[in-house]
Parts: structure tokens; sequence; C-alpha cells
């Protein structure tokens, strides 16, 4: 969940209904207390697949949302594709970016989940601290957490921090 505080919309993406991960994408208009639903599946519209214990954040300044991490069962892991995908909605434009296939091969966190997020409008950087990591190589099903991520908006980079 997040929101676009200047406008006085609240938006969530997906989540855990009890049996399965969604792909739904609504808006809450809090002035007209009324639900709009976005989509009802974002693949449709090239947006991120269905997703749980992941994050999403609005940059006012570039009107986007962006959305990182995804939880996966420990037993759909060997058989699922485990990428640590990156995606941004354009509100003005109602159009999806896939900015990146793999955030690690880019600097980035792993695949992760149960992370924090948010945008520092004043200097263009998006924050990405903590959570669990879901690691290719993960042999047994032990948990590893994420570090301090840093990413230049702009300039599109990745940066460890801690």
């Amino acid at each position: 969940m997040t929101i676009d505080p200047d406008n006085g919309v609240v938006y969530l993406l997906g989540g855990w209904n009890g049996s399965e991960d969604l792909a739904d994408f609504w808006s809450f208009d809090i002035r007209k207390q009324r639900w709009k639903c976005i989509a009802k599946d974002t693949r449709t519209s090239k947006g991120p697949g269905p997703r749980s214990c992941h994050k999403i954040t609005f940059d006012p300044t570039s009107r986007r949302i962006y959305v990182l991490g995804r939880y996966v069962d420990p037993d759909a892991r060997i058989k699922e594709e485990l990428v640590a995908d990156f995606f941004a909605y354009e509100i003005d434009t109602a159009r999806w970016i896939k900015i990146s296939n793999d955030t690690i091969s880019q600097g980035g966190p792993e695949l992760i989940y149960d992370h924090q997020m948010c945008v520092d409008q004043e200097t263009g950087t998006l924050w990405v601290f903590g959570g669990r990591t879901i690691s290719r190589d993960e042999i047994d099903k032990s948990t590893a957490y994420s570090g301090l991520y840093r990413y230049n908006i702009a300039q599109g980079t990745w940066l460890l921090v801690r």
C-alpha cells in the first residue's frame, strides 16, 4: 500500500487471499470514498505478476509507483524462476515499466520480501532496507537477510550502502 498525498489517493497491489498470490491493482479516492479497480491482473498490461510480501512506494516527483520484491514458498522455489524483478507504474499515463528483470545483476538486492521501501523526493533516491532474501543458490531453507540499498532514480543505478 502507498499513498499519493497531493491527490488523496491510496494504491494497493496484489497480496495473498489465503490460497494464492494476487496481481490485482486498486486505487481508493479518499475524498470521494470510492474504490477503483485499475487492473484485475497487472500482467495484462505488462505489469508485475502475482505477489505478496512485496512493497510499493510512491514518488511524488515522477508520479510513479515502484514495486519490488515478493515471497516464494520454500516448496515452490525449486520449480519457480526466482527473479528479482523491479517495476514502476506511471500514474499519469497508466503504464507499467519493467525497470529490471534482475536487480542482482545491476548491484541491487536479491529477491526479497518483508523489506521496507521509501522514496526521498529531494534527492531522487529510492531506499530499500532489510527483509529476507531468497537466493538462487539456496540449498537449505535457512533465513538470510538483506542490507540497505540505494537506488538513484535518475541514473537507474543501485548501491549497497550497508
